[in-house]
């Protein structure tokens, strides 16, 4: 059955998406979106170019095996309805307005790539909103794609979208505007950060865009990652923020945990620890000079039992006299009006349903500590 299509439903998503950065890093979200659906091999989006003799469709970015895309030929004809779109085996062409996507190695039914015409559609909605301030057209009817932005899930989805693409974009920002200052090094450094940071955010509209009855609704479920490389990524991603509230972050490493793992996945965990880490530099606006602590050790218990250790500590205000537990009930926030409270919330769900624990505590010397623990693994 067809979700309501009523363009107030998508306006959450349009403003989010908007702020997101320049065009191009819009595309790239698009395509790393598509792609983490997995319904194919690789994609292409395609934009329509103003040249001396007319308007021509250019190839603007591509993900995966180029030779499982279609030709220039083979998408245009597709685009203009010349041919059908089963004429070319794991091929098709969606166009909306002036962005059109070209996926390649498909592997899904047709009705199962729904989701990619309406996140196309969305996007263009973006376009169009960035232009000229407000959407310009409702999204087609299109069967169980629509993204509720009711449910718990969907808030979920936009509250962690939000922390991604303000990271995403305070390290464009960087780059734009202070490379001068930046090594070769440090700059292609970043530049992966900016990649991956797309990457992590193409996942996370996946997960709002995916119908939840498809069996392909969890690319980054299940598994186990290595902490200490997922907290490196993290910490590369909110740099950029850290450095211009002036804060300083250090890291104390227990070297026997440096190939730790947890069962969590590699976006999961990195929502858990963004989350902690946003909600820190919150905490400590305004308060140039201030720290944050993370902490990484194991408790041993015997001579080869060990439970796993993370704590996320900063020397800001501290919390509230509330009881603590109520930071982690959703919709709970101490902080201004237009914070929904979700955070804490995230994080709590995603740490026990893997096993762990969470807690929060008063430091002594003032600020606020998070401690997540996760029991032996054998």
């Amino acid at each position: 059955m067809a979700r309501d299509t009523n363009t107030s439903r998508l306006e959450p998503w349009i403003e989010l998406l908007c702020a997101a950065g320049d065009e191009h890093v819009r595309d790239r979200l698009l395509v790393e979106c598509v792609l983490s659906l997995r319904c194919a091999r690789a994609a292409a989006l395609w934009r329509p170019l103003t040249t001396a003799v007319g308007v021509e469709w250019r190839e603007r970015l591509a993900r995966g095996p180029a030779d499982s895309l279609p030709r220039r030929a083979q998408f245009d004809a597709l685009r203009r309805g010349e041919l059908s779109q089963t004429s070319i085996p794991g091929v098709r062409v969606f166009t909306a307005d002036s962005v059109a996507l070209a996926l390649g190695g498909v592997t899904c039914e047709d009705d199962e790539l729904d989701p990619v015409a309406a996140l196309l559609h969305v996007f263009a909605l973006v376009g169009c909103a960035s232009d000229t301030g407000a959407p310009r057209a409702p999204l087609p009817a299109a069967r169980n794609t629509q993204p509720s932005v009711d449910s718990d899930e969907d808030r979920r989805l936009r509250h962690d979208l939000a922390n991604v693409l303000t990271s995403l974009r305070a390290t464009e920002d960087m780059l734009k505007n202070f490379s001068v200052g930046l090594s070769g090094d440090e700059t292609a450094h970043f530049r992966a950060v900016v990649e991956h940071e797309c990457a992590r955010a193409g996942e996370l509209l996946a997960g709002a865009f995916l119908p939840r009855a498809l069996p392909q609704r969890a690319p980054t479920e299940g598994g186990s990652c290595a902490v200490l490389a997922v907290l490196t990524r993290v910490l590369d991603a909110e740099h950029a923020l850290n450095t211009h509230a002036g804060i300083t972050v250090e890291t104390l490493i227990d070297p026997s945990t440096r190939d730790a793992r947890v069962p969590l996945s590699e976006a999961d965990l990195s929502r858990c620890l963004q989350n902690l880490l946003v909600n820190a530099r919150e905490a400590l606006a305004g308060r140039a000079g201030s720290r944050v602590w993370i902490t990484l050790e194991h408790l041993y218990f015997g001579a080869t039992h060990s439970a796993l250790r993370l704590i996320v500590e900063d020397d800001g205000v501290g919390f509230p006299a509330w009881p603590l537990e109520r930071l982690f009930e959703a919709g709970s926030t101490t902080k201004e009006a237009g914070s929904d409270g979700q955070g804490l919330s995230i994080v709590r769900g995603l740490i026990e349903q893997s096993g762990g624990r969470i807690r929060a505590y008063r430091r002594a010397s003032g600020g606020a500590a998070f401690e997540m623990t996760w029991p032996p693994s054998s």
